[in-house]
Formats: C-alpha cells, sequence, structure tokens
C-alpha cells in the first residue's frame, strides 16, 4: 500500500496531536508515504521527527510534450482559468477584476472551463453568486464542464493562464497541476509569489501577483509587452518538462517493479483485471481510456453513488473479479 495524504496541515503551527498520531500511524502500516513535493517530504519528516527512507516523491503528471514547440506569443488576449471553484482558489476576484480591467480594454476575454463548485463555509450562497458571474458578465465566456482534449485545445486558444490565489494558500507546499498545463502548452501564468513557486520558476519569473493591483499590472505586461510574455512562457515550458509521464515514470520504475514482478505477472492471469471504482471518476477517466485500449489488460468499473454511497454487493462482485484496484475520491 502507498498512502498520498491530502487535506493535511501544512503549517506546524495547526498540526495537532491527534494529526501528527494520524500521520504516524499511516506510516506505520504503509509501504510507502507518497508526497507531492520534496518540500512536503521534508516536512512529513519533521512531524514524525524521523529520517527514514519511507517516502516517494510522486509531482503533479502531464502528457509528453508535442513535438511542435509552441509559439510562445500573444495571439488573442485571452485569459483562461481550467479547474474547480473554491472560495480560496480567488474565481469570483479574479472575474470581478477582469470586469475592471474590461473597462480599459474592450477586447479582452476570460475563457473559464470547470463545473465543480466547492462548499464555502463562511458564504452558504458561494455557487449561486458565481454561476451569475459565470452566465452574465460581459466577456466572461463559461466553457462548464468538457473533456480533457477539448481543455487542451482551450488553453491553446487562449494566451494567459490564472493560477492566482488566496495568501492563505501561500505556504502550500503543492504544485497546481493546472499550472503544470498551461506551461506545457506554452502560455505563461499569473500566479502568487511564495517560496514553493519561487523554488518551481525562480525570483526572476516576471508574472508574480499577490494583490488585485499586481494582478492588473501583469495582466497588462503580459498582454501587451511581448518580451515579458515570451519570457514567462519559456520558463513554464521548460520547467514543466520534468513533470511529464514519461519522466514520472522513470523515476517510479524501481519503486513499481523492486520485487521482480512485471505488469503480466499478476496473480498468474494472462489478461490484467483492473478496476476503477468511485463516484468521480476525473480524474482516472484518462487511465481508464489507456487500458481498454492496450492488450493484456481488462477494465470494470464500479461507479459509486458518492463518497460513501455504494452497491455492496455489487462492490463485492467486483472485488473477487479484479487483480488492481484503482480508487478515487
Amino acid at each position: 500500500t502507498w498512502a498520498y495524504i491530502t487535506d493535511f496541515p501544512q503549517s506546524q503551527d495547526c498540526v495537532t496531536s491527534e494529526k501528527q498520531n494520524e500521520l504516524k500511524i499511516i506510516y506505520e502500516n504503509v509501504n510507502y508515504i507518497v508526497c507531492q513535493t520534496k518540500q512536503l517530504e521534508e516536512y512529513f519528516k519533521d512531524i514524525l521527527e524521523m529520517n527514514h527512507n519511507k517516502f516517494i516523491i510522486l509531482p503533479p503528471i502531464i502528457p509528453d510534450y508535442n513535438l511542435q514547440e509552441p509559439s510562445f506569443k500573444n495571439n488573442n488576449n485571452r485569459l483562461i482559468y481550467v479547474g474547480k471553484f473554491a472560495f480560496l482558489w480567488h474565481i469570483q476576484e479574479s472575474i470581478d477584476t477582469f470586469v475592471k480591467m474590461k473597462e480599459k480594454y474592450k477586447d479582452i476575454e476570460f475563457h473559464i472551463a470547470g463545473d465543480k463548485f466547492n462548499i464555502n463555509p463562511a458564504n452558504d450562497n458561494f455557487e449561486n453568486e458565481l454561476r451569475y458571474k459565470l452566465e452574465n458578465t460581459e466577456g466572461v465566456i463559461w466553457h462548464k464542464g468538457i473533456a480533457r482534449g477539448e481543455v487542451e485545445k482551450l488553453i491553446n486558444e487562449c494566451d494567459l493562464g490564472i493560477s492566482w490565489r488566496h495568501s492563505a494558500l501561500d505556504d502550500s507546499l503543492e504544485i497546481s497541476t493546472k499550472l503544470l498545463e498551461y506551461g506545457r502548452l506554452g502560455k505563461p501564468v499569473i500566479l502568487n509569489k511564495n517560496n514553493i513557486h519561487e523554488e518551481l520558476l525562480g525570483k526572476d519569473y516576471p508574472l508574480f501577483a499577490n494583490s488585485e493591483t499586481e494582478f492588473i499590472e501583469q495582466v497588462e505586461k503580459g498582454f501587451f509587452n511581448p518580451d515579458v510574455y515570451e519570457k514567462a512562457a519559456k520558463i513554464l515550458y521548460n520547467t514543466c518538462k520534468q513533470f511529464t509521464f514519461s519522466q514520472v515514470y522513470k523515476h517510479l520504475f524501481d519503486y513499481l517493479w523492486n520485487d521482480g514482478v512485471k505488469p503480466k505477472d499478476v496473480q498468474g492471469h494472462s489478461r490484467v483485471k483492473i478496476l476503477f471504482a468511485g463516484h468521480n471518476l476525473s480524474f482516472a477517466q484518462i487511465l481508464i481510456d489507456y487500458f481498454k485500449g492496450v492488450e493484456g489488460y481488462e477494465v470494470m468499473i464500479d461507479q459509486w453513488k458518492g463518497h460513501n454511497k455504494n452497491d455492496e454487493d455489487q462492490s463485492r462482485e467486483c472485488l473477487s473479479w479484479a487483480d488492481v484496484i484503482v480508487c478515487e475520491w
């Protein structure tokens, strides 16, 4: 078992003795703890008060690069945001700031894709308010939920990615996958200046923004200064190469097969039976599509109705059938 831990406090001041104990129990009962970054690994080691080799770095992963290099040029003055709608992700603030810019720059557009609304504990009306802005703001084009291939096409048709977030996330020890997806396609991104981003992109990355004023300034630079646009785009494009499927697989290979077992050997079957289980398989879909098309694998779906709502009889049948189970959410 490999454990990937989410929603764990990323400031030691917020780690209670109960949380520390939970982490220790997980650590003692798994083969590896998987961490998104080296910084998160070191953080967990400090909390556990041990320096053991029971950690694996598994960064966010993006598809391999296309053979043709992007142009690194702004073509249409289009902002792009793809992802979930959460109050710390500054989606409302980004739209409000765009409205102010739209008064001065009439031709700019803001393209947004996604349909997952997270709960805002401070505002019960968060989803309704945001839906209204998405549907009624001039210059905002809401594409709602679209398939991965359509997301890539949309990013290619836009110019400047948005990953501006609340300062409460500046202590995060993780990297946004969407940031890497923009970068892979040659698009610069406006994002917070913080330790993890400076280590990733360098202190001289030209499009950091930590306030509305800085956000506006950086959009203007990105749209109207070709040198800044090209510099930021190339920094991201070259940085993101280390996060491709091929590069990460090279890193994981010895961990995956360190006992000499190869995929075709699982339980002696001539075909490996893979079960995907969960209520929302959006991230797993690319794996489902892949293994359905590869000889030597069979795929089955155990579709749940929620985080903890399923047909138990169906799940038991799936369990007895499967060699490998991938659980999402």
